[in-house]
């Protein structure tokens, strides 16, 4: 719902082509029980998708030489 209304605002502002939303959503994955298999996977994917976000920031915020 925030992308939403940022997008708008960007619209709006006529500064879409300048706006990057970046959503990162997790759970507490301690809420889990042992036996969710879902669990496992999810941690999996939250660990690798640290690696794709930092390219991101490093690219959005390296020093332009």
């Amino acid at each position: 719902m925030e992308s939403y209304g940022i997008a708008r605002t960007a619209t709006s502002l006529e500064i879409l082509d300048q706006v990057i939303v970046m959503r990162v959503a997790t759970d507490a994955l301690t809420d889990h029980g042992k036996e969710d298999d879902d669990c496992d996977l999810q941690a999996t994917l939250l660990m690798e998708a640290r690696v794709v976000l930092g390219h991101l920031l490093a690219c959005l915020f390296a020093p332009w030489n």
